[in-house]
């Protein structure tokens, strides 16, 4: 072994003492902050556990009894982080844990789980008293749920989340449970309708709830009574000061414009009289009353189930109740969630939407279906929209309602024609001359009748021309048809129509034969009638006008004249050989005295 070699080895031996050296310097400084890290640990749980005991955070903690239908894995997750903030080892949370527990869950875990430790009585509690949540009865407790009249807007809206989170539901179905169980008016509750989200809803409570504190303080608050129990006028009530004449706040009786009309009715508003002794009579109102007309109702059947539905043609989209669709057996919703307006209410939305066949008349037609809330339609359970009867024939008869296909409308008459004739001529060979009175002259005319045969003998080339002398139009008269020709002119209008599209002319059946509206001879006289109907009726009028005059100006004198009478002095008489008699009096002589 060389001297090379030996440098080697020392170097080497250098080299791994160095490298234990560093070893245990890490090793000494790990130990030495676990040491002090154990130590902080140790301190911060002294302090925690000699500061904080079960009775501080005891008012922090909630009871657990199992028959409210409590979820006791909420209870859980509150307790614990409450026992991992005061750092309770598992002995002090089975202590803490079974004070807590009343009713059925303080007897179970008495009696029946025997836990020894934290997580056998965390596993026995779990075990028993959780429940499997129908989303049925959340929905159904939701819509039960109202808020109470001293309890804040915050609160119950805590108190429907707790309810609502025993199942996943939207934000906007909480949201819309939310507000339908506060109990105000429409119009106070619109600021909440357009909110979309837990939080946006919070902030809307908030001004809600400020709304409505303004609107107590400005309610007038009751007259107090004073202590004989007569209430109490303020000085501005006895301030105002009316019009004894005609009862305005404006003026008094001194300044009245009406002054010199008497005395104002408050009955009739009008003068000379006052309401004791009004003879006006008063008006008649007539009230017409009709029997309700009820709504359209068909009877159809969707999976086996039956079903009142209402049909109406005002609605674009067929609804269905919520409890309804549960009876259907809650089939799985889409995704489409519509908002619209209506039922009374605007900003509805609905659950979602499924397909089903439904059956009626005999026929089956697949229709969409959309859930909505009770609260929403409330009086129908199934309510049949455009979107349906666009599939469909809607033929109303008696307030009795039949739907048919469309491909199944003419019911196998398609021959029959659309328009039929529009009038039916009656032929008849006899000639009614009953108003002849002499049997001869009756045969005679009736031979001339039947011998006569139009025939035209010459055309002499002159035309004539009616020349009007004034503006009065000129009625011509109608031109009376054979019956032969009206046949060929009725085949004519029967051709056109039926070759159209079926809609209602809107004519007569001379206009459609002739061409122009029939003028009736009579029209003349029947004007004149009308005419002197309404003059006699003006004149009635009149005189009943005149009479209720005369009546109201009598009364008015015979109270003037009553009122003249009261305030009329009899002058003083006096006697000859009175002592109070007047010396000029006694001056006069005989005749003048006289």
């Amino acid at each position: 072994m060389d001297g090379n070699d030996i440098s080697l080895e020392e170097e080497s031996d250098d080299e791994s003492e160095d490298e234990d050296d560093k070893k245990n310097t890490r090793g000494y400084k790990r130990d030495t902050r676990r040491v002090y890290q154990d130590r902080d640990e140790y301190c911060r749980r002294a302090c925690v556990g000699s500061t904080l005991s079960f009775r501080d955070v005891e008012d922090a903690l909630e009871s657990f009894s199992g028959d409210k239908g409590e979820n006791v894995e909420r209870w859980f997750e509150s307790f614990e982080e409450v026992a991992d903030t005061c750092m309770w080892s598992d002995g002090q949370k089975a202590v803490y844990a079974r004070k807590l527990l009343k009713g059925s869950a303080k007897i179970f875990a008495s009696f029946e789980c025997h836990a020894r430790t934290w997580h056998e009585l965390k596993r026995g509690l779990v075990k028993e008293f959780s429940r499997k949540v129908n989303s049925g009865q959340v929905h159904q407790k939701l819509e039960e749920t109202k808020m109470e009249s001293d309890e804040a807007c915050l609160a119950y809206m805590y108190r429907m989340l707790e309810i609502a989170s025993h199942v996943d539901m939207e934000e906007e179905a909480k949201v819309e449970y939310i507000v339908d169980g506060i109990i105000d008016d429409e119009n106070n509750k619109a600021i909440l309708y357009g909110a979309t989200s837990i939080k946006e809803l919070r902030k809307r409570l908030v001004m809600y709830e400020e709304q409505k504190s303004r609107k107590a303080k400005s309610i007038v608050k009751p007259a107090k009574t004073q202590k004989n129990g007569k209430p109490s006028q303020s000085v501005d009530a006895m301030k105002k000061r009316r019009c004894f004449i005609c009862g305005s706040e404006d003026h008094l009786r001194v300044k009245c414009p009406e002054r010199g009309e008497g005395v104002m009715c408050f009955k009739c508003s009008g003068f000379g009289h006052i309401a004791a002794r009004c003879t006006a009579r008063p008006k008649e109102t007539c009230a017409v009353s009709r029997s309700e007309k009820g709504k359209y109702l068909k009877d159809v059947s969707i999976d086996g189930c039956r079903f009142v539905s209402l049909v109406d043609t005002g609605s674009d989209l067929t609804f269905i109740r919520a409890d309804e669709y549960a009876r259907l057996g809650s089939p799985p919703l889409g995704n489409c969630k519509l908002r619209f307006d209506g039922f009374g209410s605007a900003g509805n939305s609905t659950w979602g939407e499924f397909t089903r066949v439904m059956t009626v008349d005999g026929y089956d037609f697949t229709v969409t279906l959309h859930v909505v809330s009770n609260k929403v339609m409330t009086r129908h359970s199934l309510l049949l929209g455009t979107d349906f009867l666009d599939q469909v024939e809607l033929r109303v008869k008696r307030r009795e309602v039949t739907f048919l296909r469309l491909d199944d409308q003419t019911d196998g008459h398609e021959d029959a024609p659309d328009v039929l004739r529009v009038n039916a001529i009656e032929q008849s060979d006899e000639i009614d001359l009953s108003h002849v009175r002499e049997p001869h002259y009756r045969e005679a005319i009736r031979d001339i009748i039947k011998g006569y045969r139009p025939e035209k003998k010459r055309d002499v080339g002159i035309t004539a021309k009616i020349v009007l002398k004034s503006d009065k139009p000129v009625a011509r008269r109608p031109r009376r048809l054979a019956p032969r020709g009206n046949g060929q002119h009725v085949d004519q209008v029967q051709k056109y129509l039926n070759s159209t599209v079926n809609r209602s002319t809107g004519k007569t059946p001379f206009q459609l034969l002739v061409g122009v509206e029939m003028q009736v001879r009579e029209e003349a006289k029947i004007r004149k009638l009308i005419d002197e109907e309404w003059a006699a009726r003006f004149e009635e009028q009149r005189r009943e006008l005149r009479e209720d005059a005369k009546k109201k100006i009598a009364a008015t004198q015979e109270e003037n004249r009553r009122s003249y009478k009261k305030r009329k002095k009899c002058a003083k008489q006096y006697r000859r050989k009175d002592p109070h008699t007047p010396r000029f009096y006694e001056t006069l002589g005989p005749k003048r005295r006289k």
